[in-house]
């Protein structure tokens, strides 16, 4: 790829994101097979750099990832990864609280999740990772796709925090962020300022000229997809 201009490969979804204690270390398997072994990470970042080329992720610091929910959070005293996901006997003021989430969220309003999101862009930075694809916002902030309920919604403000730390942590360790599927409310007030890009438009799916152009063509919505 390198002599044809491009100098990174970045990941997608779809495919094993495994990590112990509370980042991504895995990305995909050895082989077709859900059986088989997930590649460490820096594995890929290694093959990479002998070709000349970097690694951007598809991952999110709203998203949890681990098999040991007792690790410690870098930066707190003893606060662990488990205690940042939705607790129904304590977060009652979740929008959708009989709908079951799709990823394992971060409650933005829980002890230890600041700590948290920097070491989220503090792990990928040590690795020499700093592309970050971040998706599914809409679902996080109020559980919507199109006039769909997915997720149980954490509401604007724990959103807005979130992508606070985003800018400010992207910043201190050099990441540049993609954000995907956002509302984009009030013209983009916080995420002009936290990402790098957005996508504001749907999946192209089944293409066609009906997907690319005349599907709610000159439309916009006030929140995601904000075009078709």
């Amino acid at each position: 790829l390198k002599p044809y201009g491009y100098d990174m490969l970045v990941t997608d979804g779809f495919a094993a994101m495994g990590g112990d204690d509370g980042y991504m270390t895995r990305y995909s398997r050895s082989q077709k097979d859900e059986s088989s072994p997930e590649i460490e990470l820096s594995t890929i970042i290694a093959k990479l750099k002998a070709k000349g080329l970097k690694l951007g992720v598809y991952d999110n610091p709203f998203w949890l990832h681990y098999s040991n929910p007792n690790a410690i959070i870098p930066g707190t005293d003893g606060i662990t990864v488990g205690s940042l996901r939705y607790n129904p006997e304590k977060d009652k003021d979740v929008l959708h609280p009989t709908k079951n989430d799709q990823f394992g969220w971060v409650l933005t309003d829980h002890p230890g999740a600041e700590q948290h999101f920097e070491a989220f862009f503090k792990h990928y930075a040590d690795m020499g990772v700093h592309f970050i694809r971040m998706d599914f916002l809409s679902w996080y902030e109020d559980g919507m796709n199109y006039s769909d309920q997915i997720d149980r919604g954490y509401g604007r403000e724990r959103y807005v925090r979130g992508m606070q730390w985003i800018n400010k942590y992207a910043r201190k360790y050099g990441v540049y962020v993609s954000l995907v599927m956002p509302h984009l409310k009030n013209n983009a007030i916080i995420e002009k300022y936290a990402g790098n890009m957005i996508r504001i438009n749907a999946d192209a799916l089944e293409g066609s000229w009906y997907r690319f152009s005349e599907n709610n063509r000159g439309s916009l919505r006030g929140g995601w997809p904000n075009s078709e």
